[in-house]
């Protein structure tokens, strides 16, 4: 009686044998339909809403307003990492061991283990120079998608404040 154990269900942490039965006391397991659990995120990232990325293990991956947070399929933050800038979530892919996230003008590769940054792409110079001196221009990484492959596609934009304004388009295929 009381001895710790393991009742194979990730949720429960206290498991211990109760009457010769393993199980957490304090864990009551949702039925169908019940609500599982909820987490306070803090501020979405744009189109974090309608794209979670979840993983094999049950993983939720969710675009959040500096970065993205990484929560266990019972509701535990796993980790955040704050520090990437803010992504289009909407456009985040996913491979295993990875989460793939637009951020302006960047491609940011995090590890979906630690959340750490494994790699970063700035696509700036895909349109090369500004029509003009005095205009301005941004270009954002609008949209990802991975190939069987492995390989990485990004539609991009560069819109210019000119009279009138310019938009371009590309697509890049990265390797």
């Amino acid at each position: 009686e009381g001895t710790p154990c393991d009742d194979g269900d990730p949720c429960s942490k206290a498991d211990q044998c109760i009457e010769g039965v393993c199980r957490d006391p304090n864990f009551h397991a949702p039925a169908i339909g019940e609500l599982a659990f909820v987490v306070e995120t803090g501020e979405l990232a744009d189109g974090a809403s309608a794209n979670p990325i979840i993983d094999r293990d049950g993983t939720v991956y969710v675009g959040i307003e500096r970065g993205v947070a990484a929560f266990y399929r019972c509701g535990a933050l796993l980790w955040r990492n704050d520090a990437i800038g803010t992504p289009r979530f909407g456009a985040a892919v996913s491979a295993p061991g990875i989460t793939t996230l637009p951020v302006g003008a960047r491609i940011v590769d995090v590890d979906a283990t630690s959340g750490a940054i494994i790699d970063e792409i700035a696509l700036d110079s895909i349109f090369g120079a500004t029509t003009s001196s005095t205009s301005t221009s941004a270009i954002r990484v609008l949209d990802l998608a991975v190939r069987t492959s492995g390989a990485l596609v990004a539609s991009l934009v560069r819109e210019t404040l000119a009279d009138p304004p310019i938009i371009e388009g590309r697509i890049v295929e990265i390797d």
